[in-house]
């Protein structure tokens, strides 16, 4: 029961995982030609959005400018955790259902053995956690 769980499980986080991944691929890309725009304009000393030498300092405050700056490197932060997390999230699911797997692998093979049980625990103690996963002979 616990192994097939842990089987479609996984399955089911790395599958969802990818789909994200797939879905959301160009996120970063975009946000970062934005933010490229906006850092080519503050180069462009005809642009309201200056920011070199003999910038009209009101010019680049009236036009918020580094707010607009602020904003285009919040969603290149953003695209790139997002992206991160959906790559964490297709591993995590393919070490849950790999464990499923080798659950089920052995548990069919071990029928004619004296296994009396498989125990999965999860603990936490301080600031540290673990998983133990035993089997009794």
């Amino acid at each position: 029961m616990l192994a097939g769980s842990l089987l479609g499980g996984g399955l089911a986080i790395a599958v969802g995982s990818a789909i994200y991944v797939i879905a959301t691929h160009s996120d970063v890309s975009h946000a970062q030609t934005t933010l490229n725009m906006q850092l080519d304009a503050e180069k462009d000393p005809n642009d309201f959005c200056y920011n070199g030498p003999d910038m009209i300092a009101g010019r680049y405050v009236a036009n918020m400018c580094a707010l607009r700056k602020s904003n285009d490197q919040d969603a290149v932060d953003s695209a790139k955790l997002k992206r991160t997390l959906g790559y964490v999230g297709i591993g995590v699911g393919a070490v849950v259902a790999g464990v499923g797997g080798y659950l089920l692998a052995t548990a069919s093979s071990a029928r004619g053995s004296a296994v009396a049980h498989t125990r999965l625990d999860l603990w936490a103690a301080g600031q540290g956690t673990g998983l133990s996963l035993s089997g009794a002979f």
